[in-house]
């Protein structure tokens, strides 16, 4: 971030209570930039919805206690609903992530794929969008 890289961060099992501060604001924003994709490969047919909202100062705020996870310079909070039709089963599944960069929902699906990049945000690791 140094660099000027922004930050694609996943929001993970064990942050509860930031994953349910991310619903609310999905349910309450009043702005959603979303886009939808279909992808047909590897043994499935994925439809892909990517939602980004950018009503994100609660994210900035004042840490409410000691080690409250707070993310300077947020920009955009993103959320990739994504249902796959595989051989043998279907799957579902609701992913959310944080980034710096204030970019449309197309531009995130690139970035948020099941068999893409997301494999580096879900490191924590910086990505150049």
């Amino acid at each position: 971030m140094d660099k000027g890289a922004d930050y694609l961060l996943a929001v993970k099992a064990n942050q509860p209570t930031l994953r349910a501060e991310i619903e609310s604001a999905f349910s309450a924003a009043t702005r959603i930039d979303t886009c939808v994709d279909f992808d047909k490969g590897h043994g499935r047919i994925e439809q892909r919805s990517v939602s980004v909202i950018t009503e994100v100062d609660w994210l900035n705020g004042e840490r409410r206690f000691p080690g409250e996870l707070r993310l300077p310079n947020a920009a955009t909070i993103i959320r990739v609903k994504s249902q796959a039709e595989l051989a043998d089963r279907g799957r579902f599944e609701t992913r959310y992530y944080i980034s710096s960069a204030l970019l449309p929902a197309k531009r995130y699906g690139m970035h948020t794929s099941r068999y893409g990049d997301d494999k580096a945000a879900e490191l924590g690791k910086l990505i150049h969008l």
